[in-house]
């Protein structure tokens, strides 16, 4: 039986090192998927696997912007179409992102919360800033961050 070209991606947004836009379009598909109801040892086991996705998601995507800023200065000037382009896949991105978090339930919410903060998300935020040098992605980045201290404040991350 063929794999659907969306399992294609997840696969490999769980096992590649660089990621291309697509792929971690759909690793935040894969990751924002409904839980299964498990109990007792399964369910700490699935909160672990998940964890751990989005800790390898937050981690392809800085992987994703060290290869992005790498072929930036490696190319020409004539390329600022190509930079455009993909300045604004990114910025499709993060509002990807943010909607699936504001449509996350409050497990979901804490779960990625917890792991993408032990991922250090905020300074990847902070590297795509700088490498983008884009308002709208700092916007997308500023409402990402706000949310979070909104959902922590609120409730203590606990």
């Amino acid at each position: 039986m063929a794999k659907s070209p969306i399992l294609l991606h997840i696969s490999s947004f769980l096992t590649l090192d660089v990621l291309a836009l697509a792929q971690l379009h759909d690793g935040l598909i894969y990751i924002f998927r409904p839980f299964i109801s498990r109990t007792g040892s399964q369910a700490r086991l699935a909160l672990d696997e998940r964890k751990s996705e989005i800790v390898r998601w937050t981690h392809g995507l800085d992987h994703f912007l060290n290869s992005w800023t790498s072929q930036s200065t490696s190319s020409s000037s004539g390329s600022e179409d190509g930079f455009r382009a993909k300045l604004h896949d990114v910025v499709e991105l993060l509002v990807h992102l943010n909607e699936l978090i504001e449509k996350s339930d409050g497990k979901m919410k804490k779960l990625f919360y917890q792991a993408s903060i032990q991922a250090e998300i905020d300074n990847v935020l902070d590297k795509l800033h700088t490498v983008s040098k884009s308002v709208r992605v700092q916007k997308e980045v500023d409402e990402f961050r706000d949310e979070k201290e909104e959902w922590l404040g609120e409730y203590g991350g606990g």
